[in-house]
């Protein structure tokens, strides 16, 4: 038998469903990013959300995300934890994800790494005054589209207003060149993400 081919024409049914939901889920950078990678990719990922397998690129940086934002919840709340608890956290997030044994040895000791360079690093400069994981859900762009975005931290500096945006990256240093998209092993995905988080702020 063969197989009858999907009809390329939608009825208004099911166009008039996909709008109300476009509306509805709003629009993020990541969905943004997807959409101006293929289409298709954007319409199953991010507007049904088909479930898919995450990589191992994928359960790593969402551990360290989640360790990252106990961390600070608590930093927030002036509860200090050393370097060791810090280690412990994602010991404990990194042991939650279906890796390979070879898979998991390799994230475990990549993340022990990065997480004790960063907080040799960057201990003594992190303020108190912050916002972990930030959701914004309700910018309206050109009358209609929701801009929407999860910011991983937001450091407030000062009474006027001004902030810091840190969003975490568990990928290689990046050049300037690589962010804004101008070589050929930038596809500019940072710099959007970077403009998209102005906007929504």
């Amino acid at each position: 038998l063969l197989a009858r081919a999907p009809s390329q024409k939608g009825s208004i049914d099911e166009k008039n469903f996909l709008n109300t939901l476009f509306l509805e889920q709003g629009l993020s950078v990541t969905a943004l990013n997807n959409y101006l990678d293929c289409p298709w990719n954007y319409f199953y990922s991010n507007l049904l959300r088909v479930p898919k397998a995450p990589t191992k690129h994928q359960m790593y940086g969402s551990a360290i995300h989640a360790t990252l934002k106990t961390f600070f919840d608590k930093w927030r709340e002036e509860e200090d934890i050393a370097k060791k608890g810090l280690l412990k956290l994602f010991e404990n997030e990194i042991d939650k994800h279906a890796f390979s044994e070879s898979d998991l040895r390799e994230a475990r000791e990549k993340g022990r790494a990065a997480l004790s360079g960063y907080y040799d690093i960057y201990r003594k400069v992190w303020p108190r005054n912050i916002l972990n994981e930030y959701k914004i859900k309700g910018v309206i762009f050109d009358d209609k589209i929701r801009l929407t975005g999860v910011l991983d931290k937001v450091e407030i500096l000062n009474t006027k207003g001004e902030v810091n945006v840190v969003d975490y990256k568990t990928g290689k240093p990046k050049s300037r060149n690589q962010i804004e998209g101008k070589v050929k092993s930038g596809d500019g995905n940072y710099k959007r993400q970077l403009v998209f988080y102005n906007l929504l702020l």
